[in-house]
């Protein structure tokens, strides 16, 4: 959990190496990360895969950087963690969707529930690095991700894509909100940081602070009549 919390790279490598490169592939795979995506609309952009998975391949992959997908894949593949477990397919349109029995298990219900409380703790406890998400009532969780972009002679300090993945309510997670920022500038408020946990996160907690009331969410968490 304080890998999770404190956004541990040297962590998530360690936990990588010790599953092994074939199990953290397989694992991938179970998500839909390693192959393209379609949608009722046509396919998206294809993952920008590593050419193996060595152990630099898996150390740099455990912690986001090694491997590109397309939002859309990156979303549903998330979704498939915190719904109870079932690979997701996700639509452009309403009503496209097939059934949630549909879905493959690619984990247990215990450990997506366990996934939920990570999330939500990164959001409501002090140090986590999604605190700036948390929006009252609404038991916001989530995660951020500040990775580097790549550029000529190798990742670029200063040139980040920062990101903050966030579910809600988590206690029985029903939407799922992905916000993306290509290169931002540190400012006043960011106290020149880049960092995801003082953009992207902040930004998120505002857009669920505007869109649960419109989906029917109370700020107890509960849903209410739409009709």
């Amino acid at each position: 959990s304080e890998v999770f919390l404190h956004s541990s790279n040297v962590g998530a490598g360690l936990l990588a190496l010790g599953e092994g490169p074939e199990r953290q592939k397989a694992f991938l795979e179970s998500l839909g990360l390693m192959s393209p995506m379609r949608t009722e609309v046509g396919p998206v952009a294809a993952p920008q895969l590593p050419p193996k998975f060595g152990r630099v391949e898996q150390i740099t992959v455990s912690y986001g950087h090694g491997i590109a997908v397309a939002p859309i894949q990156f979303a549903a593949a998330t979704a498939a963690l915190l719904n109870g477990g079932t690979t997701v397919t996700p639509t452009y349109l309403s009503g496209r969707a097939p059934p949630p029995e549909a879905g493959r298990r690619v984990i247990s219900a215990d450990t997506s529930r366990a996934m939920g409380v990570l999330l939500r703790r990164n959001v409501a406890e002090q140090g986590g690095t999604g605190r700036r998400a948390d929006v009252p009532g609404f038991r916001v969780g989530g995660k951020t991700g500040t990775a580097e972009m790549p550029g000529r002679g190798g990742y670029q300090e200063k040139a980040v894509v920062s990101s903050f993945l966030a579910a809600f309510p988590m206690d029985a997670p029903k939407y799922l909100v992905l916000i993306l920022i290509f290169e931002p500038k540190g400012t006043a408020d960011t106290a020149g940081e880049v960092l995801a946990g003082r953009n992207a996160a902040p930004t998120a907690g505002r857009v669920i602070a505007r869109i649960a009331p419109q989906l029917g969410i109370r700020p107890d968490g509960t849903v209410a009549s739409l009709d």
